[in-house]
């Protein structure tokens, strides 16, 4: 708890500060929800936050933030005492001789591709493309160059496709035309939509390689022309990012018809622990009858007999694959993350609202306490769908808004209750945070 309130306490200084410090500051924060790793790991940490949260062109020495980071935790011996610490480092490093110059706050200066071509590139796009994250764009933005291409050629045609081992393209390409270039003229190209094959995507069982192909065309020749490496994740894979979290959700399938035997189990027990076997969600205002239908849901996932299976050591890099519900049921076997989208998907199946949390290395599921929770929660992360904060979820829990509930329980060898499996994902909140 004293870690969340001074990882609250140093964001709230850095909004007054300068971008440089802002991105510091993630850093201590991404470190200090991390206080339990070993000290000889955190500088690893540390590189891993840099990549996942600095913004795009920013560039800092990480082993500079890794000895701010490493102060700050040196010295938080109490709440009081690290907010001192927090305040003094934040002054310092707002002080202008410690910053970089603006120009350094700036994105960095575009390096040209190089080649023979007389057309040059700078390409920012994502490494990583998942099918469940599909809805963002791959490619953020593109500059050419003209180096010695007569103007008078005639306009230009931008071209992206991509190259990899499939049948058919895994996105479908993209075109845009534009005035010729003046030679030493460049054009700044964003906005880039690439539509994806979902046919050919949903067929990737595995991870493949591929490239990003970006060409310029003038009067039917190409000009230029630059390769950009992309890896195509498998349709089921969740890829472990701050950006993709919210794609986890895309395995929750409340109304695959593989789950009906479930929910159909599940209103029998209702009815005969309650006399009334109705899945009516919220409409009733009772938080115990809603606690009631959960736990049916809970026990008739139990009777499937589940096996565990373990899952790999790190949800890091590029996560894990995601079992979805209808597989689940048909290989027998789930991880957390299986088990936690399997209940999430048959509570939404009776009309209930849930959330998957995630932990460090674990995942499991909770039960909104009431149809307003859910827009209540929207409103603490600007593009919906995420609760980042650690403090807004602690504050979510101790006013009784969900319920969490471990259902890797609900396989064989772990087998628990229903209130059992409560207990064992409260202990994740009452923790020393």
């Amino acid at each position: 708890v004293r870690k969340s309130l001074v990882a609250d306490r140093v964001v709230e200084l850095a909004k007054s500060h300068s971008h440089a410090v802002a991105t510091r500051v993630h850093l201590m924060v991404a470190l200090l929800e991390d206080r339990d790793v070993e000290p000889s790991r955190w500088r690893a940490h540390l590189e891993v936050a840099e990549r996942s949260l600095l913004p795009r062109g920013t560039s800092i020495d990480p082993p500079v933030l890794a000895d701010d980071v490493l102060e700050l935790l040196d010295e938080c011996t109490d709440a009081s005492g690290a907010l001192v610490v927090a305040e003094r480092l934040i002054a310092e490093l707002s002080d202008p001789s410690n910053l970089p110059d603006e120009e350094e706050e700036n994105p960095a200066p575009v390096i040209w591709s190089e080649g023979a071509d007389p057309y040059a590139f700078k390409v920012d796009a994502d490494d990583v493309f998942c099918l469940s994250s599909s809805h963002r764009p791959v490619i953020h933005q593109i500059d050419v160059l003209n180096e010695s291409v007569d103007p008078s050629r005639g306009d230009i045609l931008l071209k992206v496709s991509v190259e990899a081992a499939t049948s058919e393209p895994l996105l479908h390409s993209y075109e845009r035309e534009c005035p010729a270039l003046q030679i030493e003229e460049t054009k700044t190209f964003r906005d880039i939509r690439m539509v994806p094959n979902f046919v050919e995507l949903a067929s990737l069982d595995e991870q493949l390689q591929g490239n990003l192909l970006v060409e310029v065309i003038v009067g039917g020749e190409v000009v230029g022309r630059h390769r950009k490496p992309i890896t195509f994740l498998a349709y089921n894979q969740w890829l472990h990012h701050p950006q993709n979290f919210d794609s986890l959700s895309a395995f929750v399938h409340p109304n695959h018809p593989s789950l009906a035997p479930v929910i159909q189990r599940a209103r029998e027990l209702l009815g005969e622990r309650t006399e009334d076997p109705s899945t009516e969600g919220y409409q009733r205002l009772d938080r115990e009858r809603w606690s009631a239908m959960a736990e049916s849901v809970y026990d008739a996932l139990c009777e499937l007999d589940l096996a565990y299976s373990n899952p790999p050591a790190s949800f890091e890099g590029f996560g894990q694959k995601v079992r979805t519900p209808d597989r689940v049921l048909e290989e027998r076997a789930a991880t957390c993350l299986d088990s936690a989208v399997l209940m999430a998907s048959c509570l939404e199946a009776v009309g209930l609202d849930s959330v998957l949390v995630i932990v460090q290395g674990h995942a499991f599921v909770g039960l909104l306490m009431g149809g307003n929770v859910a827009r209540a929660m929207g409103a603490m992360d600007p593009q919906g769908g995420v609760v980042p904060n650690p403090n807004d979820i602690l504050d979510l829990f101790s006013k009784n808004h969900f319920i969490p509930i471990e259902t890797t329980t609900i396989t064989v060898g772990l087998r628990e209750s229903f209130a059992d499996a409560i207990a064992s994902a409260r202990s994740h909140f009452t923790r020393e945070a």
